[in-house]
């Protein structure tokens, strides 16, 4: 934040409480390659916070959710994109998922709906754009996740890793299965964004190719090493991996325990040796623990001895809450799941603090600026972007707002006979982004809801017909086109 922005923030004057709607989705994606041909494949497998879901009663008495979901798949050549894959379909409770009362907050993680997707994609860079709108809220607000990946086709006489799959527990195999055990489709995945929340064990899945082309000696070995920055912290002996069958896939499927390691980011190593223990192939995930026991041993929290501490012990847990989700458009993934995780007060004074203390770049500012700031900015789009449905900070604008800061010029437009009311907001830069534009308007004048129609910032989302649809005979809420958030 530079200066003008900072202090226009500071002399802005602190605020009210609510929750936001949008449903918390994870997402994570698996290459796989099929031995007999090369060919490749991609899984995608996300999850939903059950507790983030509003329910409705049906016909039968019981409360279930509906979820409207949206799959894109782009391939992108040359700088441009194709669609290879476009899927639209209502995410619906089954089984144990229906509840008799609207009580949710209770529900693991294990019992949110999941769902699997398989797509078997050419050689080449894709975009994979997921959408969730909950259906049954009243101010629903969309979820998206976005992932770049690249497909590579695999020659038989090439080594190659798959993709590690986190795994949440195992399909029971039936007792006339002649596997040997379970193959990839049979691990039960776990989708938190590769994050470990209060977990004692870590499991997963991979696969090796091609193996028996890499080496002249017949032998070879697998260890695998748990890294914090370039710190080794754990390791195994190394150890020959599992053969599931004899078409040439060799599977590691360990658990590891991780019950000592405190909150942060990591590195899951798979190191591949030859008979002589010399490392040939590595392949390296990134995961993150968030993990207050673990914490609480190996030391006092980080700001626990600090003076600043004061900034946030002043207030109610209450307060605090709602503190940490107004800085969901500010935060890292491992930072929105981490702040969900959080049990009790001094956890979450903690967290706020050390979530300020990451971003201070500039010694001028302390955390005390970055906080005044932060909760200045909260107000005026609360007083200044508050609909009739909803608090100022979950509208687009006020989302637009707090995750990017003060755009450098506003052009507003009032109605007129051809067109309803809009505004363009122009950032000169955002990233690597120049002149990057957002498009809100006003479909219904009595809610001041002005809704995102379209954005040339690269994750957010892209309408073409933009200028068309602001037309008020033929725009409305539902007739938006995009295509990502």
């Amino acid at each position: 934040m530079n200066r003008f922005l900072f202090l226009l923030f500071t002399i802005l004057p602190t605020l009210g409480f609510s929750q936001g709607t949008q449903p918390e989705l994870y997402m994570d994606i698996c290459r796989f390659q099929r031995i007999s041909d090369g060919q490749p494949y991609v899984q995608m497998y996300y999850s939903i916070s059950s507790s983030s879901l509003s329910y409705r009663k049906d016909e039968s008495g019981r409360f279930g959710f509906k979820v409207d979901m949206t799959i894109l798949i782009q391939k992108i050549t040359d700088g441009d994109t194709t669609e290879v894959v476009s899927e639209n379909y209502n995410l619906l409770p089954s089984g144990e998922l229906w509840l008799n009362d609207t009580t949710v907050e209770s529900l693991s993680l294990e019992r949110s709906p999941m769902n699997i997707h398989e797509w078997k994609l050419e050689p080449g860079t894709y975009l994979l754009r997921l959408q969730a709108v909950d259906s049954h809220s009243e101010t629903p607000a969309k979820a998206m996740a976005i992932n770049e990946f690249t497909v590579k086709y695999l020659p038989k006489s090439e080594f190659a890793f798959s993709d590690i799959k986190w795994v949440n527990g195992v399909m029971p195999l039936d007792s006339t299965s002649n596997k040997r055990g379970p193959g990839r489709d049979d691990f039960i995945p776990m989708v938190t964004n590769s994050t470990f929340v209060n977990e004692k064990i870590m499991t997963f899945y991979q696969e090796f190719y091609n193996s028996d082309n890499l080496f002249d000696e017949e032998a070879f070995y697998v260890q695998r090493v748990i890294y914090q920055g370039e710190n080794r912290l754990w390791g195994t002996e190394r150890e020959t991996p599992f053969v599931l069958n004899t078409n040439r896939v060799n599977v590691i499927k360990p658990e590891i325990d991780i019950t000592n390691l405190g909150s942060g980011t990591y590195y899951l190593q798979i190191e591949l040796l030859n008979g002589k223990n010399r490392k040939v192939k590595i392949f390296r995930k990134k995961f993150y623990i968030y993990n207050p026991k673990a914490d609480a041993q190996l030391g006092e929290p980080i700001a626990a001895s600090n003076a600043a501490l004061n900034i946030f012990s002043d207030y109610e847990e209450k307060e605090l809450d709602y503190y940490i989700r107004t800085l969901t458009y500010r935060s890292t993934e491992q930072e929105k799941d981490f702040a969900k995780a959080l049990e009790d007060y001094d956890q979450k004074v903690n967290y706020l603090y050390g979530f300020f203390q990451k971003r201070i770049k500039d010694s001028q500012y302390s955390i005390q600026d970055l906080w005044q700031g932060h909760l200045n900015a909260l107000k005026y789009v609360n007083q200044h972007f508050k609909s009739s449905l909803r608090e100022g900070w979950t509208t687009d604008r006020g989302r637009v707002f707090l995750r990017y800061g003060i755009p450098n010029q506003i052009n507003q437009f009032p109605s007129d006979n051809y067109r309803l009311p809009y505004e363009i907001w122009v950032y000169d830069r955002l990233g690597k982004q120049a002149s990057v534009r957002f498009v809100f308007y006003e479909p219904n004048s009595a809610t001041n809801e002005y809704p995102l129609l379209h954005s040339d910032k690269y994750d957010e989302r892209n309408n073409p017909r933009w200028e068309q649809q602001l037309d008020s005979r033929v725009s409305s809420p539902g007739g938006v086109d995009f295509e990502g958030q």
